[in-house]
């Protein structure tokens, strides 16, 4: 009985360690390959590997993110090919709006994935462009309707009249500017021709 039960808990062991590796083969699918310099900035010198995996940086303790990893010279491309998923990368708070530019790849929301909000929009408005912003899916509406942008907001976000164009403002929203707003948004543009423009698109 013993030994029966003994080789049932050995075969049960040998299916967990087979179930791990299996799971760990599909989570490290494509590892980066490295260069010692990077292998020491990455690892250090008593750590070393010559391959960056999903699992390096997810692991328990790891101080690997996105951002050292760009700052070690590892192409995004290879970084977005390794894990796909930004869900994954922000649940394993390996990623940060800070990081936003560099995320073209994933196209990222940065209401919906980062909790941005049209201050937050402000304060980097160098790093988070008008193109990021139709790229992620967002567009002037809900910027307007759901996260309370103003024309006030909007001067101060210094988008081109183009840029604003391109989020989709509406004929409705533009109605609403009186000619302080306007001038501080929309300069010397003239009203009506914006509008012509506008409801031709």
């Amino acid at each position: 009985m013993g030994n029966s039960q003994t080789r049932v808990e050995t075969s049960h062991s040998s299916e967990e360690r087979q179930y791990e590796t299996l799971k760990l083969d599909l989570v490290d699918k494509y590892p980066i390959k490295i260069s010692i310099e990077q292998s020491l900035q990455l690892f250090g010198i008593f750590n070393g590997k010559r391959t960056l995996t999903w699992s390096d940086i997810i692991k328990k303790g790891s101080q690997l993110n996105f951002r050292k990893c760009v700052d070690c010279k590892i192409e995004v491309t290879k970084l977005y090919n390794m894990q796909k998923d930004l869900e994954e990368w922000i649940r394993y708070e390996k990623v940060s709006l800070d990081d936003y530019s560099d995320l073209g790849l994933w196209s990222p929301n940065p209401f919906l994935h980062f909790q941005c909000n049209i201050g937050d929009l402000i304060l980097k408005r160098t790093s988070i462009q008008p193109h990021h912003l139709v790229k992620g899916g967002v567009q002037f509406d809900i910027l307007w309707e759901r996260y309370g942008l103003t024309p006030e907001l909007m001067a101060l976000l210094k988008y081109t009249p183009e840029d604003w164009i391109e989020l989709g403002i509406q004929a409705k929203h533009l109605e609403q500017f009186n000619e302080t707003q306007w001038q501080a948004v929309f300069g010397n543009l003239r009203r009506k021709d914006v509008l012509v423009y506008v409801r031709q698109k």
